[in-house]
């Protein structure tokens, strides 16, 4: 689980859309960073004994495939006419890049990126995000190294939103 790097990359993404369609900034933000994290809705099911199912954790929110799907009603639902290919493409962006960035993680069997196509499980063999081994051990006290290592990993996505922000449009 890449909380941290979840929620930067939808802000990062939201900070895009803002610059480029002259929305305000914090809302698209937030819109897209909610975008990002919501893959992870799927521990939700946990409880409801979901392993061996599409909604088990990692398996049908995490796939691309799911993101298409879901990039495509936000599009049609949220946006306006002539903003709709680009809310398309960034939503997809940023719930894709939560499959992705798991995958980069060390704990869990990866996502299933290309679910119901297949079950297979894609964790990358190079995995630089420590993550949680649960998602209540990510507000552990252990935790803090875990936390401080991914914050650090993702400044350089922060700085690059916030000289996003910061640039001043061309007249």
């Amino acid at each position: 689980m890449a909380s941290i790097g979840h929620l930067a990359t939808g802000a990062l993404i939201g900070a895009v859309y803002a610059r480029s369609t002259g929305s305000r900034p914090l809302p698209a933000m937030a819109a897209f960073a909610a975008l990002a994290a919501a893959p992870d809705l799927d521990l939700l099911a946990i409880p409801l004994n979901s392993t061996g199912t599409p909604l088990e954790h990692r398996v049908m929110t995490h796939a691309l495939p799911f993101a298409a799907v879901v990039s495509l009603v936000v599009a049609l639902a949220m946006g306006k006419p002539h903003h709709r290919l680009l809310l398309g493409v960034l939503s997809f962006l940023a719930m894709a890049s939560h499959g992705v960035l798991d995958a980069f993680t060390r704990h869990g069997l990866g996502p299933a990126l290309w679910w119901p196509i297949t079950d297979a499980r894609y964790p990358f063999s190079w995995q630089p995000i420590r993550g949680a081994e649960s998602f209540e051990g990510y507000f552990s006290g252990q935790a803090f190294p875990t936390v401080l290592d991914e914050a650090i990993m993702f400044l350089p996505v922060v700085a690059v939103t916030a000289l996003i922000l910061t640039r001043r449009s061309r007249p």
